[in-house]
């Protein structure tokens, strides 16, 4: 017996039949049991082609992941590689020439003009025809140093880098630094960008040249501040040696020697530190002295070793500018122009 509320009061529900209630969970059962009797078994069990599809599509793409990545294996592979390659020529193209120009003359039998930075020789004494050797008067002239010492190691190098401007216009000179891998022909094109994938003969190169900054002057008495860009090579070659400045007795016991077409040029470095692209270390324009002085003096106070250098505003700057392969980091090296030989 059930009851219902309504309005306060209980209401006595009609009884319900057992015998109803299960009927209709029988009748449920019956629908349930006639339902399984009508599926057929692939119905019940799993599609075995649908299965093997997808086997087959899963073991096409895990092949294919497997050879693009061998591809790109072997493509990285040949890249570094060539990278290598590349480097070992371009390293062995500077180093012959470099060889070529500081090599003594009995070395180079019939080049001529092949030497540049061997101290001059005393010159052979002449032989007589009625005396082995001559009075103490000619011995003298003949042995007396002169200033055309220099002047011959000036022709020498004039004589061969109108020799390499033969071959490529864009020569500007020949950088040297003694104890170092520094020495380099000096390029300058119409741009920053070009040198750096091309050497100094024209050729594609992934270590570039050394190239002078396209704003400079080629006359350097005119020029404040000279500036040199070369890559920091990790085989140790261009610029990758500018960090040895980071030494205290390199920094103050090396000199930078620039040959032109008009000169030979020494510079004693008054600064070395580590900065990025956006600090000016790299400026050209210089209005005034005050400018120079400015410049110069805030370069010095970045050094990581400080000269105590006071500047008039008449220098002459020489900078060497190369990455240090870490986001837009760089190494600059100043120098000021000590000595001009011609």
């Amino acid at each position: 017996m059930f009851f219902r509320k309504q309005q306060s009061k209980w209401t006595e529900l009609p009884d319900v039949d057992d015998e109803f209630l299960t009927q209709t969970d029988d009748a449920d059962n019956n629908v349930f049991l006639n339902s399984l009797e009508t599926i057929t078994p692939e119905e019940l069990a799993p599609d075995a082609k649908s299965t093997e599809g997808n086997d087959r599509l899963f073991q096409l793409v895990r092949m294919l992941l497997i050879v693009l990545s061998i591809v790109i294996f072997v493509s990285c592979l040949w890249l570094l590689i060539d990278h290598q390659v590349q480097m070992s020529k371009t390293d062995n193209f500077y180093s012959d020439l470099s060889a070529q120009l500081f090599a003594n003359e009995a070395e180079l039998p019939g080049v001529g003009i092949n030497r540049m930075t061997l101290p001059a020789q005393t010159p052979t004494l002449p032989v007589f025809a009625d005396a082995q050797v001559a009075d103490d008067a000619a011995l003298e002239s003949i042995s007396a140093p002169t200033s055309q010492s220099y002047n011959l190691e000036f022709a020498r190098m004039k004589a061969l880098l109108v020799d390499l401007a033969a071959e490529n216009p864009d020569i500007f000179g020949f950088i040297y630094i003694e104890g170092t891998n520094i020495s380099y022909p000096i390029v300058q094109g119409a741009d920053n960008e070009h040198y750096l994938d091309y050497q100094s003969n024209g050729m594609p190169s992934v270590s570039g040249s050394i190239f002078a900054d396209y704003r400079c002057n080629k006359n350097l008495l005119e020029d404040g501040n000279l500036i040199l860009y070369g890559h920091n090579m990790t085989n140790g070659t261009m610029f990758n040696n500018v960090m040895n400045f980071f030494n205290e007795s390199v920094f103050y016991g090396t000199n930078i020697v620039i040959y032109t077409f008009d000169g030979i040029y020494t510079y004693e470095p008054f600064a070395i530190f580590r900065t990025n692209s956006r600090f000016p270390y790299f400026t050209t324009y210089f209005p005034e002295k005050q400018t120079m002085i400015d410049f110069c003096t805030l370069m010095q106070e970045q050094s990581t070793f400080n000269r105590g250098l006071t500047f008039t505003g008449d220098e002459k700057v020489l900078t060497l500018s190369t990455c240090t392969n870490i986001g837009d980091g760089r190494y600059a090296l100043h120098a000021r122009l000590i000595k001009v030989e011609n």
